[in-house]
């Protein structure tokens, strides 16, 4: 069971093409209080961005629920998602945080070692919903931002921490990283 009563909110990060040009659409997945907006592209798809598309994210950047501008994480598939290419991300970025996904429950050393050896204060929780469904959940079909709650949980029994502490710090994260009051 995924507890949902503390959900306190989340940023929801629109990179997909139809998203950000389906203005309307994309108005209507921010107006809740608990949901912010980061807008970008996403680069494996750098191929299909157009003189449109930079026009689309420059005017959603003008959005009061918009609070940043890019992709957010480690892309895990390939050399990108390694332990070095995070500390030296950190090492250059010194407000740079490093956000783990459902991908962290299962059984993939890159995601895990991350979870293990990043300084806590530079950790975000991910879900990549609707993808990325957590371990012993793949029958729901689709993940969703309450479920953020099992990557803290794996987060802090890899850690060897309280999941309290992790959801604690996580939250103060997003809160400086983001600018936001959830």
């Amino acid at each position: 069971m995924i507890e949902t009563t503390n959900f306190r909110g989340c940023i929801a990060n629109f990179y997909d093409e139809g998203t950000l040009t389906d203005e309307r659409r994309w108005a209507e997945l921010v107006d809740d209080h608990f949901v912010a907006a980061a807008v970008g592209f996403h680069p494996k798809q750098a191929q299909r961005f157009t003189q449109d598309t930079d026009r689309v994210i420059r005017r959603l950047l003008d959005h009061p629920k918009t609070c940043a501008l890019g992709e957010i994480g480690l892309d895990y598939s390939g050399e990108h998602g390694r332990w070095r290419a995070a500390q030296i991300w950190c090492g250059k970025f010194p407000n740079l945080c490093v956000g783990l996904t459902s991908m962290v429950t299962w059984d993939v050393a890159e995601p895990r070692e991350v979870a293990r050896k990043i300084p806590l204060e530079r950790l975000l929780l991910e879900t990549d919903a609707p993808y990325f469904l957590p371990r012993g959940l793949t029958h729901i079909g689709y993940s969703n931002p309450t479920m953020a709650r099992l990557v803290a949980r794996e987060v802090a029994q890899i850690r060897g921490d309280r999941e309290e502490d992790v959801l604690k710090q996580c939250l103060q994260n997003t809160r400086r990283l983001y600018g936001v009051n959830f």
